[in-house]
């Protein structure tokens, strides 16, 4: 549902107050958002006409920017975004489209990736043999690290890519990462994760009205890592839809950080010391079925995680770490 906002042209005669009203209640009606909430689009309405006694016309121009919509953020974007700008259906579709980019294998993307010592051989050693490459994705995680270019929000703090097959069909897993209530079967860190947001449920779900595809919602987690007393603070945006066979099917899921009051008790608890707000600036996780095996699927992972308890020089490691153990955990709540 998105409110509008009624321009009136000066030069083009009165339109009365109730007629704008129904007007605007029309163009804000959605059966397909999950919450019954409303949400500013950020699109300027101009409705125009010559009063009831002659012709009359409705023009819609939209303002919408859609720089936050890009794996690739600038910097002075970033700080200007707010939740209702990522809830767009335009937006989030972009922001899909630049995540598959990052986490293509054919080097397209916005990031040069450099794959692990691990990793550089497992590629060297492929033989080409289907059969052999399955099971090596089966029983190992590879990894490549990488960086946006310099302007990107982000720029100095590495990103991370992963592969692997998992026990789960592409659907299945998605459903279990979107799953709030299971979130700690494959984070062993978090403290538990709430939905304070929905706009659409189910990832199969194709709204006629909006064109909204997928379940899209923000959620708030909270993560307890080893060795401090913090606890870092997460509200994010996650979407995720099936792919169609022109995106080589399967089901995506991105997630990026959003800002901002998002449930009304305050933002981050600012009282509290111990919460330190921290970013997924930009999760990608691709399911992919395996040929011959609707039980497994490939999964492909991309992670830019800003975290203010992180050291910079030790930022890649951790890295590397967490995105081998969330496969290694996903692996494992699929019982694998």
């Amino acid at each position: 549902m998105y409110p509008v906002r009624a321009r009136f042209s000066r030069g083009a005669g009165r339109i009365p107050a109730t007629l704008a009203l129904v007007l605007a209640v029309l163009l804000n009606s959605s059966p397909c958002d999950g919450s019954g909430e409303t949400f500013s689009r950020r699109t300027t309405y101009r409705i125009s006409g010559s009063g009831w006694g002659g012709q009359r016309s409705v023009r819609l121009a939209s303002t919408s920017v859609l720089d936050h919509s890009r794996a690739c953020v600038p910097e002075e974007t970033w700080a200007d975004m707010d939740i209702d700008a990522f809830l767009e259906p335009d937006s989030v579709d972009s922001l899909v489209r630049s995540g598959l980019e990052c986490a293509g294998m054919d080097g397209v993307g916005p990031v040069v990736w450099s794959p692990d010592k691990n990793t550089a051989k497992l590629l060297e050693g492929e033989t080409g043999d289907p059969a052999e490459w399955r099971r090596t994705l089966e029983d190992e995680v590879l990894v490549w690290t990488g960086k946006f270019r310099p302007g990107c929000y982000g720029a100095a703090l590495p990103v991370i890519r992963s592969r692997g097959i998992v026990g789960m069909s592409p659907r299945d897993l998605t459903e279990l990462i979107m799953d709030s209530a299971r979130v700690r079967l494959y984070n062993k860190m978090s403290l538990g994760r709430d939905d304070v947001r929905v706009v659409q449920t189910g990832v199969d779900t194709v709204c006629p009205d909006t064109g909204r595809r997928g379940e899209t919602k923000v959620v708030r987690n909270r993560t307890k890592p080893p060795l401090t007393k913090k606890t870092l603070d997460f509200v994010t945006m996650m979407h995720a839809r099936r792919m169609e066979a022109a995106e080589g099917g399967g089901y995506v899921l991105v997630s990026r950080a959003i800002g901002g009051d998002v449930d009304g008790d305050g933002d981050v608890d600012e009282d509290d010391a111990r919460l330190v707000r921290s970013e997924i600036m930009l999760g990608i996780n691709v399911m992919r079925p395996v040929p011959g095996f609707e039980d497994k699927c490939e999964l492909t992972a991309v992670t830019h995680v800003n975290s203010p308890l992180t050291p910079m020089m030790v930022a890649q490691k951790l890295g590397k770490k967490g995105a081998v153990d969330f496969l290694r955990d996903v692996r494992a709540a699929c019982g694998q």
